[in-house]
């Protein structure tokens, strides 16, 4: 764009979309349409080019607008509930919802928002889908929904750390170049904060479907590549998020920020990017911590960090047999199951002599390592290790869900009294 001296400035170089679903696949394509010429004083436009129907307004199409989800069939609520309940023991289950999105989304996690029934998917970046919609996945029906068009940057796709700042012309944050754990379920703001962005935390209201706002962070979480390591679980008391110093905030919602909590016992390490995670333990009030440096060529201590949220005291547990989950393949999705008082791992160990990939779990009553047979649609894949698995539990169903990068969608229901429960070796 450049100024012609008379009032007029003239314009090259015009792009129009491409919604391929290409991994990597270029999503502007150049229409060489020559010169156009805005005359400010007059507002018009004029040029040599087909672009020119006035206050027009495109989308990308396919799987990169909404109206993709509402083809048929109709959802059947009841019979997908009554599937649901009928559900085996310990037999990981595709759901195969029939609309998939589109591009992958890798590297990143996935939260439930129990107040609308919802999973709340926020995750790409990279070589990834670098798109700024949040996708709702309805348990109640198996259904995904995208709430808005697809947008993509211009220029940064597929990128990682160069993926643009702050928000876009619509005010909605741009992904990060990953959004690993980054963002979680506030149960008093009943909405979504989003914190990969240095400076703000952005926050996604599922009741409009739309990001609606943002507000500044803390000092102790604001950093260059915060996304790495700033991660989220809800508890009683609102939203927590912990950072790679081992500080703890907690989000006051009626004040509409994050406060840091004053930690007292022993030293709560760092979060660590793809090699940590925190759970809140219900029946005892707590924070319980994993993590491990960095690295596939360090291994796993074995050590649990918990916090107690009455006094935030943090404690070594230091399981019994904590040597032996030195093989555990993938941190990141640890999620607590009150009924069962199990933290089960979001990976799977070596496969024994049986060639049987056994799942791990923290059993918190007995303080130790445990293992489990589970068996169907595995969802941590063939080597047990799905960095872009996005893990929960739905209380309200006594279920275990699980999204991957391709967005398809696992159900478990977990019974450990027929899942041969035996402590890590």
């Amino acid at each position: 764009m450049k100024a012609s001296g008379d009032g007029k400035v003239v314009i090259t170089g015009g792009y129009v979309y491409t919604s391929s679903t290409a991994y990597c696949g270029a999503q502007y394509k150049d229409i060489a349409d020559g010169e156009w010429t805005y005359d400010i004083m007059a507002n018009v436009l004029k040029g040599s080019g087909t672009s020119d129907i006035p206050n027009m307004r495109v989308h990308r199409t396919g799987p990169f607008h909404p109206d993709f989800y509402r083809q048929a069939p109709r959802p059947d609520a009841a019979a997908f509930q009554k599937q649901l309940q009928d559900l085996p023991a310990n037999t990981w289950v595709s759901t195969k919802p029939p609309h998939l999105p589109q591009l992958n989304r890798d590297w990143g996690t996935a939260v439930i928002d129990p107040d609308r029934d919802l999973i709340l998917r926020f995750s790409g970046g990279h070589s990834a889908h670098g798109g700024s919609d949040v996708l709702h996945y309805h348990m109640a029906s198996n259904r995904w929904e995208l709430p808005f068009p697809v947008e993509f940057p211009l220029g940064q796709l597929y990128t990682n750390t160069e993926y643009p700042d702050g928000f876009n012309f619509n005010l909605r944050p741009w992904v990060t170049g990953h959004t690993y754990q980054s963002y979680g379920y506030d149960p008093f703001l009943k909405k979504m904060l989003f914190n990969g962005h240095p400076g703000h935390s952005y926050v996604y209201d599922p009741q409009v479907a739309d990001w609606t706002g943002r507000f500044a962070k803390p000092q102790g979480m604001v950093y260059g590549d915060c996304f790495y390591t700033l991660t989220h679980t809800p508890t009683p008391l609102g939203l927590v998020c912990w950072q790679k110093d081992g500080r703890v905030f907690l989000f006051d919602a009626k004040k509409n920020e994050w406060i840091e909590q004053k930690l007292n016992g022993a030293k709560l390490p760092g979060a660590v990017v793809d090699n940590s995670t925190l759970a809140y333990d219900a029946k005892r009030d707590r924070l319980l911590f994993v993590s491990k440096p960095y690295g596939d060529k360090t291994k796993f201590s074995g050590e649990v960090h918990a916090l107690d949220l009455k006094t935030w005291t943090v404690s070594a547990l230091s399981p019994k047999n904590m040597e032996a989950a030195a093989g555990m393949p993938y941190l990141c999705q640890l999620r607590y199951d009150i009924e069962n008082d199990l933290l089960l791992v979001g990976g799977t160990m070596p496969p024994g002599d049986d060639k049987l990939r056994r799942t791990p779990a923290y059993d918190c009553a007995g303080n130790r390592w445990v293992s489990l047979k589970l068996v169907g649609d595995d969802p941590n894949g063939k080597s047990g290790r799905n960095v872009s698995l996005g893990l929960m539990y739905d209380a309200r169903r006594k279920l275990f869900w699980a999204v991957d990068t391709h967005s398809n969608v696992f159900v478990l229901r977990l019974d450990p009294k027929t899942a041969d429960v035996q402590p890590l070796p």
